[in-house]
């Protein structure tokens, strides 16, 4: 039984009244006497104090505490690695144009453009439409506002883009010579405060991670991914590989928006110009490499004057027939004395003993992946050179590889039935908002719930009933289950709400 157990204004009149009875000569305790009132007044203010006892259990409790209570709880496991993450702003490209060509227009930086439900965006940089020419693309912009409703999922100049904010279509102001704008690319990044339920999930993680090398410290770690202004990891599941592939763990992240996946163009890299004699295990720079693409390691022989392309093996991999393997996580190479072009590792070959021999040389090209991926990969791995931001989390023993999860797009049609007094354009609209915020709030191995998905339409004033609908027919709507390193998402573009 719980030490502090709260009692009601009812519990406690009852409870003075009968003690007074039992230590008194009083009978009369009717309501509207003297003692009755005077007990009331007592029992409201014991009542009042337990109101407060109750309310301070609250705030303290991890699992109760909201807003600036939480945020104090969060202080307290750890001040400064559990802050609550802040909004961070959309980013994109906006085109500008116009219809008179004949001489140079300026766009200055700190241009605001809007789209057509009023959310704001600035220009970076000065832009130049040049003479003869009618537009300038490639515009970097920003929006002004911190959240998720700066993020426009299509391309172009829309008034029509349902469920979200439509495109960027106007200048706020004037800029002279300038006819039009549009956004030419996606605006994403955009994220709102953490919710209360994210930033607890966090706390709770961090305490379980204190056993560093488990699932859920894995997570934690992760999950504290921020980069600058324009992301952060705010979902993230933990894989844990079978035989035989035991030993082999995936992080999947998700930045909210199912678009964490950034990889840099292959990048050619001078892993050793000129080999001292005996190198077997070497790093590329800028790991992690992207799963399942190409690696070209070439080796450049002094004695022989000649070039070879390295054969890279996997776990599966049969002896002999693979010149090196890689981690892909950790960018790490082991040269491996086995196959016919095989560099060996120890005095297990009569030729190159000793690794790679002086003046050898040693170069890659891969992609590898960027930003979210790579800051949370370095995060998981730790760094010797800087163990105060990068400690690490990883067990001896264990391959981690950070990666994004699939992401599956949903489509939804459906045709609503209106209250009496409301426009059916405007219920049409929130519904569709409705819709799209709920599986975008999905997190990685979140299920689409059609139950959930029901309510969130039903939750809109106005909406009397709703009938989801599949090639114009009616359909009965079920769960859509999402697999292990899976996420669900949707494109304002893929909802169709018809109001009736």
């Amino acid at each position: 039984m719980a030490t502090f157990q709260p009692k009601t204004f009812t519990d406690f009149v009852t409870r003075l009244t009968a003690r007074l009875v039992a230590r008194t000569r009083l009978s009369d305790t009717e309501v509207g006497g003297v003692a009755s009132t005077i007990i009331a007044g007592v029992a409201r203010e014991f009542d009042d104090l337990h109101f407060q006892m109750v309310n301070l259990q609250r705030v303290w409790d991890i699992d109760t505490a909201t807003g600036e209570d939480l945020d104090d709880r969060a202080a307290d496991v750890n001040p400064n690695e559990i802050v609550r993450k802040t909004g961070t702003k959309a980013s994109g490209t906006v085109s500008f144009h116009r219809t008179d060509t004949t001489s140079p227009v300026t766009i200055p930086a700190s241009t605001v453009v809007k789209t057509g439900d009023g959310i704001k965006y600035t220009t970076t940089a000065v832009a130049t439409i040049a003479a003869a020419s009618a537009s300038i693309t490639g515009v970097a912009a920003v929006a002004n506002d911190a959240g998720a409703a700066g993020n426009i999922d299509t391309i172009g100049l829309l008034s029509t883009d349902v469920g979200g904010p439509t495109g960027v279509s106007q200048i706020d102001g004037t800029v002279s010579g300038v006819d039009e704008v549009n956004n030419d690319s996606v605006f994403t990044g955009g994220q709102d405060i953490e919710t209360d339920a994210q930033l607890r999930e966090r706390i709770k993680s961090y305490l379980r991670s204190l056993s560093r090398g488990t699932a859920y410290s894995l997570k934690a770690a992760v999950l504290g991914t921020k980069l600058d202004d324009f992301g952060r990891i705010v979902s993230a599941e933990v894989e844990e590989l079978t035989a035989p592939q035991l030993g082999e763990v995936i992080v999947y992240v998700d930045d909210g928006a199912g678009t964490i996946e950034t990889t840099a163009t292959a990048t050619a890299e001078a892993i050793v110009t000129t080999a001292t004699g005996g190198e077997v295990r070497l790093y590329l720079d800028q790991p992690p490499v992207v799963k399942g693409s190409t690696v070209t390691l070439s080796w450049y022989e002094a004695a022989t004057t000649t070039t070879k392309v390295l054969v890279e093996g996997t776990a599966a991999s049969t002896a002999g027939t693979y010149d090196y393997k890689l981690n892909r996580a950790q960018g790490k190479i082991t040269l491996i004395p086995l196959g016919p072009n095989a560099i060996p590792d120890v005095a297990a070959s009569a030729v190159n003993v000793a690794g790679l021999q002086p003046g050898d040389s040693l170069s890659a090209t891969y992609n590898h992946y960027t930003g979210l991926i790579q800051e949370a990969q370095k995060i998981i791995d730790g760094d010797v050179s800087d163990r105060t931001n990068y400690p690490g989390y990883r067990a001896a023993g264990t391959d981690v590889q950070v990666l994004a999860p699939v992401v599956y797009y949903q489509t939804i049609s459906a045709t609503v039935v209106v209250d009496e007094g409301y426009t059916a354009s405007t219920i049409t609209v929130s519904v569709a908002s409705a819709i799209q915020n709920y599986i975008n709030g999905l997190p990685i191995n979140g299920d689409v719930i059609a139950s959930e998905l029901v309510f969130a339409a039903q939750s809109i004033d106005g909406v009397f009933d709703i009938q989801f609908t599949s090639g114009g027919l009616p359909i009965t709507l079920t769960n859509t289950i999402i697999g292990a390193g899976e996420l669900a998402r949707i494109r304002s573009s893929a909802i169709s709400i018809t109001g009736a």
